[in-house]
């Protein structure tokens, strides 16, 4: 019996050995199967699949380090980062000498491109150099740190290495042609994306980078080749039919453009970015009747799409039918309540109201969601835009800082908080926002150029400069960021980069209204007149909005000395259509220049009728009797315009300015008033309103005066302050006062008011010495203020010592 047990336990062992073998068999078979699907589904860009995968395979083995790089593969795929870097450093951490994840890495550190992230990018380049001494890959992105560094020449020189080596580098054959583009060299540009096309036939960024610099240069036919060819290459990549229609559309080709739209659409009836591109080109290049007929004739084939029916209110906003969004919207609230949709429409609604500076009516549909979702960012984030308008930066921090804490990617919140820090004096926490929105997200060119123009406001511009070459690096067909380039090299007096940056944005962009006002605008800057026009004719066909491009039109004939020239292309458009709001109003405009007043009010008169919600031939008008001191006629335009404006607060507010002007005080107060009953948030009119009560009312007005600006003392704004401050001397704090105007007055010291208020502050205290040197700047100066005649006597009482 014992040798029986003893065999049985020798067997029972031996089992149990080739068992556990046989499970570790399986586990690493089970592994390598998951990896590999992970990997073709990553392939196929099926990433939620692909994650699934790679997460069976960490299930098994947590210190696989393999899983950790294609989980990082996918997360850069998916645009996140963050995730991507932390993958690809627990590779490296589980895998030292790993030199694909160390590549990938250094590559997404030159992205982000500071100083730091490039540095860290240098040493896993070294360390991967170790691995594989030599290689094109660590070669290609130190050539692309080379280029963002400002070492093109460098740059230059390892690629042309690279490139003549290895034919199929398709990575450094664009980047190389883009900096014989910057250059100006574009017959190297072209060569070099020929015999790349030829060596990588299947390869479709090459072939659409081609086309673009033949297209620019009236090679259409072969420009159309290429094009062709890469539609053929992904038939399914929606992206690439696009960029063939925009060819097409911007070589005067609009049936073979929208022919290819089509296409599109029918090729998946259910995307509806392809139902908006259509449309935009419609709108655009065909006729706005059009495109609208399209939308609707869509959102009748598919009414629960609800992204068309958003898409039509976006349509509407674009061409000015505000009130046609609002009843969309208001249909969409109804229908869908508190689901998605209709969280979505009140969201756009309440924006709408906050760009037509309806606060109150913002604020309304805004609580509403705030009610039922107190966490929805879309609607803190229009709360916070709110408080900014109101020039309340601390609420407007605590908001956009709830937002960005939820969506660290989010460009506006970000944008927006570095805002509110500038506005509550905190300039380096605005720019550290600014900075973190690059880290949270550097594959969002925005953010690059919300830093990028942060730094020209601070007169920054060498690091300007240098954010938009390393951004450009990346994002190679930018337009903002091309654009912000060109400003400073134009104000450098760089005429050749001018020029190939010109081109550049050109070949980027064909269809945008914008690169010919600039290419116009920098020939206008040569006093090339005929030639800036020709720019912004173009740009006035491909424009929706044509009151821009007509107005540059007028103005260079204008600074020619062609007044007639002027006058002769606004005819053009008043001939077609009498009633043209826009060229009646840069008809009146320019009748007013030459003094012909009774011309001009004829044509602004015209203007407003012809566009009832279009402020500007209203003030226009107002203006030409305002300046003759024909305060009742200028009222009278107002008060049409605030029949016919949706939102009537502008119009309020220059009438209140009007009985400033005419020295009725009571009306100016009413009016304010009545602002304020509409808009109780609106700070301006309350300044205004109390300064009013201060100057001109009874005491009885002074704690009214207090109640109004109390809210002041948040706020960062010398006006304001100035208000609040003299409200205070009025109830008798003096000290309080002084407290407020004493830095007020150090910031601002040529403001007369301030000084004045300062004065007679200090008078109250006693301090007669400091009053009187105040005051004496106050009425020493031309600058006219209330309160000026009462300065003087002060300064009289305090100089015969009485």
């Amino acid at each position: 019996m014992k040798s029986f047990i003893s065999g049985l336990t020798k067997f029972s062992a031996i089992f149990f050995l080739a068992f556990t073998l046989l499970a570790c068999g399986g586990a690493e078979e089970r592994k390598a199967k998951y990896l590999e699907k992970g990997k073709t589904y990553l392939e196929e860009k099926n990433l939620d699949k692909a994650k699934v995968e790679f997460k069976n395979v960490l299930q098994i083995d947590p210190k696989f380090a393999d899983a950790y790089f294609y989980m990082g593969r996918l997360e850069e795929e998916n645009k996140e980062l963050g995730k991507a870097i932390g993958n690809y450093k627990k590779a490296i951490e589980l895998n030292s000498s790993y030199f694909e994840a160390k590549i990938e890495l250094a590559k997404i550190y030159v992205i982000i491109g500071n100083t730091d992230y490039i540095d860290r990018a240098k040493k896993l380049l070294s360390e991967a150099d170790v691995v594989q001494s030599g290689n094109i890959e660590v070669k290609l992105v130190l050539a692309t740190i080379a280029y963002k560094t400002g070492e093109k020449l460098k740059a230059k020189k390892i690629l042309e290495n690279l490139v003549k080596e290895n034919k199929n580098m398709v990575e450094g054959i664009s980047l190389l042609s883009i900096i014989y583009l910057f250059e100006g060299d574009e017959e190297k540009a072209l060569e070099l994306l020929e015999n790349g096309t030829k060596n990588n036939p299947e390869n479709i960024l090459l072939r659409v980078s081609l086309a673009k610099i033949l297209a620019k240069n009236k090679r259409l036919v072969e420009a159309e080749t290429y094009l062709k060819q890469v539609v053929k290459i992904k038939p399914e990549k929606y992206s690439l039919q696009v960029v063939l229609s925009s060819f097409y559309a911007s070589s005067g080709q609009l049936e073979k453009a929208e022919q290819v739209l089509r296409k599109a659409v029918k090729q998946d009836d259910e995307d509806v970015q392809r139902y908006l591109m259509l449309v935009r080109f419609l709108a655009s290049r065909v006729s706005v009747k059009k495109a609208e007929d399209e939308l609707n004739k869509s959102i009748q084939n598919h009414p629960n799409l609800y992204d068309l029916k958003f898409a039509q209110i976006n349509f509407y906003k674009k061409t000015g039918k505000t009130e046609e969004a609002k009843v969309a919207l208001k249909q969409i609230i109804k229908d869908k309540v508190y689901d998605v949709e209709g969280v979505k429409a009140r969201n756009q609604l309440a924006e709408i109201f906050l760009e037509e500076g309806d606060h109150q009516g913002a604020k309304k549909y805004v609580d509403e969601v705030i009610i039922e979702y107190p966490n929805n960012n879309d609607a803190i984030l229009i709360i916070s835009k709110l408080a900014l308008a109101d020039l309340d930066a601390i609420s407007a921090i605590n908001g956009l800082r709830t937002v960005v804490k939820g969506e660290p990617k989010n460009a506006e919140a970000s944008l927006l908080l570095a805002q509110a820090h500038e506005l509550n004096n905190e300039s380096s926490l605005a720019e550290n926002e600014l900075k973190r929105s690059i880290e949270a997200n550097p594959t969002n060119e925005q953010v690059h150029a919300n830093y990028a123009r942060y730094l020209g406001s601070k007169g920054r511009v060498d690091e300007l400069v240098e954010v938009v070459d390393k951004a450009l690096a990346y994002f190679k067909d930018s337009y903002d960021l091309m654009n912000l380039k060109l400003k400073i090299v134009a104000s450098q007096g760089k005429e050749s980069e001018v020029i190939s940056l010109l081109n550049i944005m050109e070949q980027a962009d064909s269809g945008k209204a914008e690169v010919n006002i600039i290419r116009g605008k920098y020939f206008i800057s040569k006093r090339e007149i005929p030639q800036a026009i020709e720019q912004f004719e173009k740009a006035y066909q491909k424009s929706q909005d044509k009151f821009n491009p007509l107005q540059l039109i007028v103005k260079s004939y204008l600074s020619n000395k062609q007044p007639e020239k002027a006058i002769e292309r606004l005819q053009k458009n008043l001939d077609k259509n009498s009633d043209d709001a826009i060229a009646n109003f840069l008809m009146g405009q320019l009748y007013r220049s030459q003094k012909n007043t009774k011309k001009a009010r004829q044509l602004f008169i015209r203007s407003s009728k012809a566009a009832k919600e279009w402020f500007l031939p209203y003030t226009n008008l107002a203006s030409t009797y305002f300046v003759e001191k024909k305060y009742d006629k200028a009222l009278a335009v107002y008060k049409d315009a605030e029949n016919n404006l949706k939102n009537k607060m502008p119009a309020q507010m220059q009438m209140a300015v009007i009985y400033e002007a005419k020295k009725d005080y009571p009306q100016a107060i009413n009016t304010y008033k009545s602002i304020l009953s509409d808009n109780p948030t609106n700070k301006l009119a309350a300044n205004n309103y109390a300064s009013l009560l201060l100057d001109y009312g009874s005491e009885a007005d002074v704690p009214k005066a207090l109640e109004l600006v109390k809210s002041f003392e948040k706020l960062q704004q010398p006006a304001l302050q100035d208000t609040l401050a003299w409200a205070y001397v009025k109830s008798g704090e003096i000290d309080k006062a002084i407290k407020i105007l004493k830095p007020i007055v150090e910031k601002a010291p040529k403001i007369s008011v301030f000084r004045y208020h300062l004065g007679y502050a200090l008078y109250q205290k006693g301090d007669k010495a400091a009053a009187k040197s105040h005051l004496e700047i106050a009425t020493s100066s031309k600058q006219n203020f209330s309160g000026k005649d009462k300065a003087g006597e002060l300064l009289k009482t305090l100089k015969s010592g009485t």
